[in-house]
């Protein structure tokens, strides 16, 4: 081969390997950097590092086409023209990826004429990228992109903020007279508690299913009728902390960046700031003495995370909605959504590291906890009851984390599977309980609880009901979203007190400045609950995918109504023993199965071969538990289905 031929072709190859790349920024990158951008929230709330999010540009921008390109160097090395082959293959695929996200907006289309739009576009694409010099010239002009691309990403866009991080210095000087003034407090926000859930028929917290919301009502101010302003935690913990009210025409997201002004910057200059956040970014790096739960990922982790999750995002935005809708859910939480079963393994090590989540975080919570010499605030944001739902009320786990009967964040229409989730819902509300009572006994134990200023909340509630939104707000479903548990002890509090006031979660951090006696250095759209000048609000407003305005006595109507369906289904304690358990229309837990004549019919087929090793293997001393019995009923009617242990009937279920 002569050299003005091997010239040719290492030119060809140079101008092929930069379509690629070109093609691969418009296919892959650009797609998910605009996506990414728009929710930043996504690094925020996994807490990701500056690290991270440039490791991700390098991966998508260079890494990606890069191989594409390796591949058409080994090809190279076999046969060169089985590597131009390839590259057109190569260059289809990119074109299609590019094209079909595009049209896939156009529904009314319907898929099978996008897919014929999309096959035809691409192979005429091809043709002409072949006989046509001047769209090969086109393409290659379009080389910058590849670096306009990132360069966007990371340095002019919401992003930027999270990978160049502000320093937001305050001043820790105290006097010393001034400390000795100021109250130990102790937040805990919980996520997705709906006041009526908490409940029983006299409108009282229900003492025997949730010992410990009981006891804290009995030791403190219940505001009873208090609602959130949102129905998003992006939102509604920022809504908390600032005391602003969002907006849905400057949406931000839930960091320092948005928020300067919050209730860890108020508190910094005297306070010690003991702060976990699980969902938003709020309280400065430098101030947090807790930095337990941010760093407790190492780098590979991280990106082990963030890759399975960005890979889930491409494939909703790329594949047509008959593909993608078996994809896992990405529309109720920010990561993890590749969660699966625990699997059986003889490796407790193995076990134990899946089962580390909720309550090993809020054990550092715990841990945190201890008497000082200084004013300190103990703040955790924790993301429970909120799903996964896993954790029976001992806080052991069955460690499932699919929801039934729940597409794109909206119930079924059957009345089942809802009825079924609203029970997991309601034994990890129950769990919620059981960790409640462990920071009160730590808080009793360590002497701090008479002193100490105890703010027990939620940033939004959540609905179980056929055919509606589990947490998109709504007409129908604003009785369960919009009421919050708020309890509020004071120091030294010796009256117990329920409170109707029209109380927002936006009124928090001007009752805590007014009881420590600090003035808000800047305006809020709250008010402290025990000013004598609290507004009456004849309104409730809560933003959900637009802004929902209820009169306070409509509010009053969907509670009432909240509660009942919730009674109506699970009634409570007080009035049936094992109401959880006791769904549907037989009661018949805790009866001995001798008790009834077992039918037995040939044309039922039970599976539960994937159970088997788990029921066989039971060890009542792990955090694992299989009570939860999943497996394939063949049958040619719905059949109500009674589960035994031991001879005990203690749960029933019905076929789908």
């Amino acid at each position: 081969m002569n050299i003005k031929v091997r010239s040719r072709y290492k030119k060809e190859f140079l101008t092929d390997s930069t379509h690629i790349f070109i093609l691969s920024a418009f296919a892959i990158a650009q797609p998910l950097y605009d996506l990414l951008s728009r929710y930043s929230d996504f690094f925020i709330a996994r807490h990701s590092k500056p690290i991270d999010i440039v490791l991700l540009t390098l991966f998508l921008s260079i890494l990606i086409p890069l191989f594409l390109v390796l591949i058409e160097i080994g090809l190279k090395l076999i046969n060169d023209g089985i590597r131009k082959i390839a590259h057109l293959v190569l260059v289809g695929i990119l074109i299609i990826t590019i094209i079909f996200p595009i049209l896939k907006k156009f529904d009314f289309l319907g898929e099978l004429l996008i897919w014929v739009i999309v096959f035809i576009g691409g192979g005429i694409f091809i043709f002409g990228y072949v006989r046509l010099k001047q769209l090969k010239t086109f393409i290659t002009f379009l080389l910058p992109a590849v670096l306009i691309f990132p360069i966007l990403f990371l340095f002019f866009s919401p992003v930027t903020q999270i990978v160049f991080p502000e320093k937001h210095e305050i001043s820790q000087k105290k006097q010393l007279n001034e400390i000795k003034t100021y109250p130990p407090i102790v937040m805990v926000t919980f996520d997705e508690i709906a006041t009526p859930y908490l409940m029983n028929e006299d409108r009282q917290i229900d003492s025997i299913r949730y010992p410990n919301f009981a006891s804290l009502a009995d030791q403190a101010h219940w505001f009873r009728n208090a609602t959130t302003v949102a129905h998003t935690t992006r939102w509604a913990i920022p809504a908390v902390l600032s005391g602003l009210y969002p907006s849905l025409e400057k949406p931000k997201s839930p960091s320092i960046v948005h928020y300067p002004n919050n209730l860890f910057t108020f508190l910094g200059d005297i306070y010690q700031l003991k702060v976990i956040e699980s969902r938003t970014k709020l309280c400065p790096e430098d101030l947090n003495l807790t930095n337990k739960y941010t760093n407790s990922k190492n780098l590979k982790e991280r990106q082990t995370a963030l890759f399975s999750d960005i890979s889930v995002i491409y494939l909703h935005y790329l594949l047509p909605q008959s593909l993608s809708h078996k994809l896992p859910d990405i529309s109720q939480d920010w990561g993890q959504f590749f969660r699966k079963k625990v699997e059986l393994s003889k490796n407790k090590k193995k076990i134990k590291k899946i089962l580390k989540g909720r309550s090993k975080l809020f054990k550092q919570f715990l841990d945190s906890i201890s008497p000082s010499q200084d004013p300190t605030l103990f703040f955790i944001h924790i993301l429970l009851p909120h799903e996964p739902l896993e954790y029976i009320p001992s806080g052991k786990t069955y460690g499932y984390y699919s929801n039934y009967g729940l597409t794109r964040g909206k119930w079924t229409k059957d009345e089942w599977p809802v009825l079924f989730e609203f029970q997991r819902y309601l034994l990890q509300l129950q769990y919620s309980d059981k960790v409640l009572g462990e920071l009160l006994t730590k808080l009793k134990n360590t002497k701090l609880f008479d002193d100490s200023l105890i703010i027990v909340t939620a940033d939004h509630g959540v609905s179980y009901r056929p055919g509606c939104y589990r947490r998109s707000l709504t007409e129908k479903n604003a009785g369960d979203i919009m009421p919050i548990p708020l309890f509020l002890k004071l120091p030294n509090q010796k009256k117990v007190v329920i409170n109707d006031l029209n109380v927002e979660s936006v009124d928090i951090l001007p009752t805590i400045a007014d009881v420590i006696g600090k003035q808000l250095p800047w305006p809020v759209d709250g008010h402290s609950v025990f000013s004598s000048s609290f507004p009456q609000r004849d309104n409730r407003t809560t933003l959900g995918r637009k802004k929902y305005t209820f009169t306070s006595s409509a509010f009053r109507e969907m509670f009432t109504e909240s509660l009942n369906h919730f009674l109506t289904l699970f009634s409570s304690e007080k009035s049936k023993r094992n109401g959880l358990y006791e769904i549907g229309p037989y009661n018949i837990i805790g009866k001995n199965v001798s008790q009834f004549r077992i039918a037995k019919k040939k044309s039922v087929k039970i599976d539960i071969s994937e159970m088997l090793p788990f029921i066989e293997n039971v060890d009542p001393d792990s955090d694992f538990i299989p009570c939860l019995i999943d497996g394939d009923i063949i049958t040619n009617t719905p059949l109500h289905l009674a589960i035994s242990v031991n001879g005990i009937i203690h749960g029933v279920s019905k076929t789908q």
